[in-house]
């Protein structure tokens, strides 16, 4: 699926069912038939039985031929907009479940080189400073000269986190980026889980990156699904060559629902979008318009490496969607990190988290590389499923149209017709039988190919 609103219904809508008109018509059958009978109509001993079966029953049955040949000749006419009108409804469904797919946030920890971020950039416990004048460099807790400064700072990372990791029966998986590293830093990570005291059976394997993800994976992992935790590390610490940037590292562990205890407070990380610049207003528009939580309850923006053109077409969708973010409550990282990296995207992620815990509403987070806009959402509570709709099945309503138009033709048939007649002229029955069959072999052939051509259109496929 993709971040397009689901095709509508474009059909015109079904006209009223004509009944005054039809009343009026078939009050006038009765008037003429009976009048005409009465009139005609030798009085003799059985003037009676045929003044009530040709003034009554006939002019009956021909009234209620006229009723359900109506029925059926709008069933016909507006069976497209009927059909049409389910689909939307059932593309919508399954457009907005997919959308509303979450990968559950256990927990997760941050390390930057201003305490309480969160906080501060949304003036809740002092102020964040803003570039030139933000601390670079992460102040690390530990003192021994036996460790690696990337070690303290994994080590300080994952403190928080380590009664978190190992849940159910399957060890769980990592995934690591460490910027300018190699794959060396697996083992140091893996020293790492045996100083926390984790059981070698349950640390799992080690996914080393040589590339930042972006929130695709996000996405990837929601489709896959999982039975077991997931660990992922992203980490930029200086080097030699390179000293002018904001260190940042974050950790976050993804579960399963079947996982969860009662006293876990998790949060729900939904489905993310991603789009290039040219299509960024629609894909925007469609992500918040999915109603994947209430768009007034989003109370905070939180965005990195995002270009002019792009922060001004999300700003406008924010405001489109009449989401709860205020103009103060958009917060851009790079005012207080001078720049924005690939792992800053996954600090906003941490940001966005914190606000979520603290009681800020709904998270939404944006972030941009050269190809590519991102933008997600992060809440406290599971945002549940969208009920089916109501089932229309074709089948029946072709079933239904085509009994109202033949059986009571028969019926009136049956009646207006003598019985002898059948009897001297057997031809007659059988014909009137293939006229009936060939009607409604014609009926269910054009409701067939309408209840193809309909899904190639509007590109939903009916579900059964």
């Amino acid at each position: 699926m993709k971040w397009t609103i689901p095709a509508k219904n474009n059909y015109r809508e079904p006209s009223k069912f004509p009944y005054k008109p039809l009343l009026i018509i078939i009050a006038l059958i009765f008037i003429f038939f009976i009048g005409y009978n009465i009139l005609t109509l030798p009085q003799d001993k059985n003037f009676k039985e045929q003044l009530f079966h040709n003034g009554i029953i006939i002019p009956m049955m021909i009234s209620f031929f006229i009723w359900t040949f109506t029925a059926s000749a709008l069933r016909i006419f507006f069976f497209d907009y009927h059909f049409s009108e389910y689909l939307t409804r059932y593309g919508m469904y399954e457009w907005k479940n997919w959308a509303i797919e979450t990968l559950i946030l256990l927990n997760y920890s941050s390390i930057t080189p201003v305490p309480d971020l969160a906080l501060k950039m949304q003036k809740l416990e002092g102020e964040a400073p803003i570039s030139p004048n933000t601390p670079l460099i992460i102040k690390t807790s530990s003192d021994s000269v036996d460790e690696s400064r990337l070690q303290k700072v994994m080590a300080q990372l994952l403190e928080p986190l380590k009664d978190s990791l190992v849940r159910g029966y399957y060890p769980f998986n990592t995934w690591l980026y460490v910027k300018g590293a190699d794959e060396s830093v697996c083992s140091e990570l893996r020293n790492l889980f045996e100083i926390l005291g984790l059981d070698k059976s349950r640390t799992g394997e080690i996914h080393f990156m040589d590339k930042c993800p972006d929130y695709g994976l996000i996405n990837k992992w929601i489709d896959e699904g999982t039975w077991q935790n997931r660990l992922l590390v992203v980490i930029e610490l200086h080097d030699e060559e390179h000293k002018d940037f904001f260190e940042n590292a974050s950790a976050f562990i993804f579960t399963a629902d079947e996982l969860l205890k009662n006293d876990d407070a998790p949060l729900y990380v939904l489905r993310t979008m991603d789009s290039n610049l040219y299509h960024l207003d629609k894909s925007g528009s469609a992500y918040l318009s999915a109603q994947q939580v209430q768009n007034e309850k989003i109370k905070r923006f939180w965005s990195s490496s995002l270009d002019k053109q792009a922060k001004f077409i999300l700003f406008s969708e924010i405001d489109n969607a009449k989401t709860g973010v205020m103009a103060d409550s958009r917060y851009e990282l790079e005012l207080v990190t001078g720049q924005s990296t690939d792992v800053q995207q996954w600090l906003i992620l941490a940001l966005a988290a914190d606000a979520a815990k603290y009681g800020q509403g709904h998270q939404l987070i944006a972030s941009s590389d050269s190809q590519k806009t991102h933008m997600g959402l992060v809440t406290t509570k599971y945002p549940g499923r969208w009920g089916e709709p109501y089932m229309f099945d074709p089948a029946l309503y072709t079933l239904f149209t085509v009994g109202f138009l033949i059986c009571p033709a028969a019926i009136l048939l049956l009646t207006v017709i003598p019985e002898k007649a059948f009897s001297e002229m057997p031809i007659l029955g059988w014909g009137l039988l293939f006229v009936g069959v060939v009607i409604g072999a014609c009926i269910v052939s054009l409701f067939n190919s309408r209840f193809k051509n309909i899904q190639i259109e509007m590109g939903i496929n009916y579900p059964r």
